[in-house]
């Protein structure tokens, strides 16, 4: 099984330029990257641990993102802020190995910790999510290599 881990702020959601409602923007295009990672593996969300699962998993219903996600958390149970440690915690709790997943972030801080501890990750921006499905195939087909 492959597994696509979002570090889902900011690459999916964003507080940066949101309106007065205080809810986070949705990156452009997020619904086709989403619809074509959902149709070939398996997506989960995560973020840190002080942004609560019920309302990121409430905004996601309200953008109608919910259904592409076979879960959606916070890292408060396998560390404070998603980092490989999180990611290898959260891999076990799934039976999933490392190796058949990837993870994509907007958080270059992120990445480099990902890509020290061999664990193959895509670094994208809150703009540029909308093509992110593209980078995460190419790297779970072994056309691109970490």
């Amino acid at each position: 099984m492959h597994l696509v881990v979002i570090d889902l702020i900011p690459a999916l959601l964003s507080w940066e330029g949101r309106d007065r409602s205080g809810e986070p923007s949705v990156a452009s295009g997020a619904a086709d990257a989403l619809e074509h990672l959902a149709s070939h593996w398996a997506v989960t969300g995560v973020a840190d641990a002080h942004r609560g699962s019920a309302r990121l998993r409430a905004h996601l219903e309200r953008e109608a993102l919910d259904g592409y996600f076979e879960s959606v958390g916070s890292s408060a149970e396998f560390g404070p802020l998603v980092s490989s440690r999180v990611v290898r915690r959260l891999a076990a709790a799934l039976k999933v190995r490392t190796r058949e997943l990837v993870v994509v972030t907007a958080r270059e801080a992120v990445a480099a910790d990902l890509r020290i501890s061999r664990i193959r990750c895509v670094l994208t921006s809150h703009a540029d999510f909308g093509t992110v499905d593209s980078a995460v195939e190419a790297m779970l087909s072994g056309r691109v290599t970490p």
